[in-house]
């Protein structure tokens, strides 16, 4: 769930939903759209009961698992915040904030204060220079005719949107696919300190080399010439170069050590959430292999998880003093699956579990099972439909409902696509909606003209006169 601004400056509340399907499937769908009254906590969480409402769903906070908002106060806030709010309702609730905000967010951090302020600056008011000015954009076309480069217009890339540091696009995309894979998206998460370790180290190695290519300032050097102790760039005289040179290679790992602290203190819950740590027992591929260690393996996971859910497990019919039992039972069957198939993903083995015949006599240790699958940790999908949202309802058509905003919106996001949509029904339904006027309703009334006098050759003065006076007198009588 995330909220935004459209054209008519409206405050818009995009929800999805991460459901598991019948076929065992984590699925991430388009619910809806809300306008937002007030954007306080108060008001999200009206917004989200009139959603439910809409499908006949009285007490949604009963259905619901997890939250996944991104970090401003309204939403994540201890007492006050939506995610406070909803807890009052069902405290079982898992409130999640974005793994890819806080990513962005880690990375502003580990910036700030150094020499990257100024370039952010300097960077923005470049943007600001040319965006709306022909004459500078044509200059700067001309100065790359003369140098004989390609010089394209400055785009807006301050902020976090231009760091080109290549764990943290890698980790980025990572949580930006498709599939929910909540396993995959906390093992990147903690990793990602043994990442930086190793980054470190192919840095301090290849920055003394002037064959690699790992660093934009190991291209930097290609290109620099040294004549008589003196260094040039593009024949232009470098001072200070070598003292320059060792700053720089200190910068890199300074960089490094502070981003990975910073990743630390951001995701520093994640070691001690109960249902983000048992997410871990998903992938059956790390459960040990021997009967000893498999007969214990999970059991502390489970016992919390069992006690974080009992109110919600209890309210869907789940028998919780059956579930260690059954954990058992599922073990042996996921591990009878996954012998002999050592390249299967663990997204497949929990598939096939739901998919089971009798899987009757392990429904109650299940609905562990399917909680974790849908626990929440990203919301790039949400991201981009507001990228669609704002060329859907732009100033030319901010006029747009919330109803038909939502429809259009859910026939982009779930419709088929031109090449393979057929008409016909549409174009049937819309035939037969109402009766076709061909006249229109009514017909379109002009205003009556004045009644005008017949012409003649003459006009009798006195008696126009008369008639004025005559009918003051009558008005006065």
């Amino acid at each position: 769930m995330d909220g935004s601004r459209d054209s008519s400056v409206t405050e818009q509340e995009l929800i999805y939903i991460l459901y598991l399907s019948k076929n065992g499937i984590p699925e991430v769908k388009f619910f809806s759209i809300e306008s937002v009254k007030a954007a306080d906590a108060e008001g999200l969480k009206s917004s989200l009961e009139e959603a439910f409402e809409c499908v006949g769903i009285s007490c949604f906070a009963s259905r619901l698992h997890g939250l996944n908002v991104d970090g401003a106060s309204v939403n994540t806030g201890i007492h006050r915040g939506l995610g406070a709010r909803i807890r009052e309702l069902a405290p079982w609730l898992t409130v999640v904030h974005c793994f890819n905000h806080r990513l962005e967010l880690s990375v502003k951090d580990a910036f700030k204060g150094t020499f990257f302020d100024e370039i952010d600056m300097m960077l923005l008011k470049l943007y600001y220079l040319y965006k709306k000015s022909s004459k500078r954009t044509r200059e700067l076309e001309a100065f790359g005719e003369i140098y004989d480069k390609v010089i394209t217009k400055p785009c807006k890339s301050s902020g976090t949107r231009w760091v080109a540091h290549k764990p943290v696009q890698v980790l980025s995309l990572a949580m930006q696919q498709e599939l929910h894979d909540p396993v995959v998206q906390v093992k990147h998460i903690n990793e990602f300190g043994w990442s930086m370790l190793k980054l470190n180290a192919l840095l301090t190695e290849s920055i003394d080399k002037n064959t690699s290519r790992l660093t934009n300032y190991t291209k930097f050097l290609k290109e620099v010439t040294c004549v008589e102790g003196s260094y040039k760039y593009q024949e232009i005289k470098l001072l200070n170069f070598d003292a320059s040179s060792e700053k720089i290679k200190k910068s890199y790992s300074d960089v490094i050590s502070c981003l990975t602290a910073k990743m630390n203190e951001r995701f520093k819950d994640l070691q001690s959430h109960s249902v983000i740590k048992g997410i871990a027992i998903l992938d059956c591929s790390r459960w040990p292999r021997d009967d000893l260690n498999l007969s214990v393996y999970g059991e502390k996971e489970i016992d919390a998880l069992t006690k974080h859910f009992s109110s919600l497990l209890s309210n869907n019919g789940c028998d919780i003093d059956k579930i260690t039992t059954e954990w058992d039972l599922l073990k042996l069957e996921v591990n009878t699956l996954i012998s002999g198939c050592c390249s299967i993903k663990y997204l497949d083995v929990w598939q096939r579990v739901f998919s089971l015949p009798d899987r009757k006599s392990l429904e109650n240790v299940l609905h562990i099972i399917e909680l974790l699958l849908i626990t929440p940790t990203t919301n790039a999908k949400l991201e981009r439909m507001f990228s669609r949202m704002s060329r859907m309802k732009n100033d030319w058509r901010n006029r747009l409902t919330r109803e038909r905003l939502e429809h259009n919106l859910r026939i982009g996001e779930d419709g088929p696509s031109i090449k393979n949509f057929d008409p016909e029904e549409s174009i049937r339904h819309w035939s037969n909606e109402r009766i076709r006027r061909v006249k229109g309703a009514k017909p379109h009334r002009y205003p009556k003209k004045r009644r005008k006098t017949e012409r003649s050759s003459s006009v009798d003065v006195v008696t126009y006169c008369m008639s004025d006076f005559e009918s003051e007198s009558s008005d006065e009588e």
